[in-house]
């Protein structure tokens, strides 16, 4: 039920909410002209000013839609240094007023879709902002912190809304769709075997696209000191690579939003490399361009397929191996479709493997009758992240390890050529671990279980 008759009628009764609250008073003049300093063009402004009432005030959800529907006052808002959604935009709207420019507020329901021909506030949990220039409109929701300009949450993307102007007109416009910049996300991986068979990488992601609004709040809301057990939880999600020792680990500043985020750091994997067998195989590391997943082959035609915003996904390798160790690549693979591409290259020169993959999700959304085409596409992507370096060992025997090899890494090395039955192998690698450090948790026992295994009780 409703007592409002028409959009217009709910859009005059915001407005008067709203227009009391975005006074200009002294304190925000100042602050707006403080803000917009140094800035000459009209976009230059409003991206200060959002910057600000994004970042700088804290977002408290005050549950719009329940309760009052009011606002505090802008000056209120700017001084108390928080404020919920409608707080934010008439904030924003505030300052854009002072110096000149002007914003609406935007009414929009962030978990469903509204119904048009049902006139009603009861209808949104949600206000943003719309700036109206000479040649853009711009969509700004300051509640999300750290998104970057003109960046809507995919659950405020393609909606429709309602926008107030300052006079009480309204009208239910439709969001962008999109980001307003290409959505880009790399990974860089250079790494390096040791004689053990143990791998260190350097790792590099980048990313400009959804994901960096969920990594930016996440590293803004965690200190330094806990990056790496997040970093270590996003490893353990990638197989064998929880196992991975995370070190000199870095990000980006999460608050600078105008340029990509980025994270780096060193991963080190022991018995990465299996050194104990003529022949191996090497995992492809931390593979992570799977296609979106729709579901099975055998649901309704009927149903649009959803892959989410367009992307291109992007990694490269670089993987150098010991002088004894030679490198076979996978089979390269180019796949186009209309909605998306997908290639592979692989090289090896010497002891180095090169490879890159790269992933373009082209549209958002196909007929579902397409459904068996884009399952064969992801088969095949699959497919291809699913080879294996083939690894050739000229030298089987137990490997003479680096001096600087540590106890933990020679235990084990010895573990891997334990489970591959390569048992006096495993004995020197056990021998020299105990060596290293005497009171090493498990070494010892393991060294006991291979002199078993080949029969010398005496020892075992």
């Amino acid at each position: 039920m409703t007592s409002f008759l028409s959009w217009q009628e709910v859009g005059r009764w915001y407005a008067a909410l709203e227009r009391e609250h975005r006074v200009l008073t002294l304190e925000l003049r100042a602050k707006a002209a403080e803000l917009v300093r140094g800035k000459t063009t009209d976009i230059g402004k409003v991206e200060a000013l959002y910057d600000y009432v994004s970042m700088n005030l804290r977002y408290v959800s005050l549950s719009f839609g329940i309760g009052r529907y009011q606002p505090h006052s802008a000056t209120e808002v700017l001084a108390n240094k928080y404020g919920d959604c409608k707080d934010k935009a008439v904030l924003l709207n505030g300052l854009l007023e002072a110096v000149g420019l002007h914003g609406y507020p935007v009414l929009i329901n962030s978990t469903r879709k509204i119904d048009p021909d049902v006139p009603s506030p009861a209808q949104f949990n949600h206000v943003i902002n719309l700036v109206p220039l000479r040649d853009a409109m711009l969509w700004l929701d300051t509640t999300t912190e750290v998104a970057p300009f003109r960046v809507l949450l995919p659950s405020l993307r393609k909606k429709m809304a309602l926008v107030i102007s300052q006079d009480g007109n309204a009208s239910l416009e439709q969001t962008p769709e999109h980001l307003p910049f290409p959505a880009v996300q790399t990974l860089d991986v250079e790494g390096q075997v040791d004689a053990l068979g143990k791998l260190d990488a350097h790792v590099v992601f980048e990313t400009r696209s959804d994901a960096e609004l969920e990594l930016r709040a996440g590293f803004r809301r965690s200190t330094p000191q806990q990056w790496t057990e997040m970093i270590k939880a996003i490893a353990e999600q990638r197989g064998n690579y929880g196992r991975a020792a995370v070190s000199d680990f870095k990000v980006s500043d999460p608050a600078n939003t105008k340029e990509p985020f980025r994270a780096e750091g060193r991963l080190s994997l022991s018995g990465y490399l299996n050194r104990s067998k003529k022949q191996s195989q090497l995992d492809l590391p931390a593979i992570g361009l799977e296609p979106p997943d729709i579901g099975g082959e055998g649901s309704s035609d009927d149903a649009t397929l959803q892959f989410g915003p367009p992307i291109e996904k992007v990694q490269r390798l670089k993987l150098t191996v010991p002088e004894l160790v030679a490198l076979r690549a996978p089979i390269p693979v180019h796949i186009e479709r209309d909605y998306a591409d997908y290639s592979s290259t692989y090289r090896v020169d010497g002891h180095t493997l090169t490879a890159e993959w790269r992933l373009l999700m082209r549209k958002s959304e196909i007929l579902g009758a397409r459904r068996h085409d884009y399952a064969a596409f992801r088969r095949a992507v699959l497919a291809d992240q699913a080879q294996k370096i083939l690894v050739e060992n000229s030298v089987v025997s137990a490997v003479e390890p680096p001096a600087e090899a540590s106890a933990e890494e020679l235990h084990d090395q010895g573990l891997e050529t334990f489970k591959n039955h390569n048992y006096p192998a495993a004995v020197e690698f056990f021998e020299k671990a105990v060596a290293k450090d005497p009171k090493h948790r498990y070494a010892w026992n393991n060294l006991g279980r291979a002199y078993l295994v080949l029969g010398k009780l005496d020892k075992a």
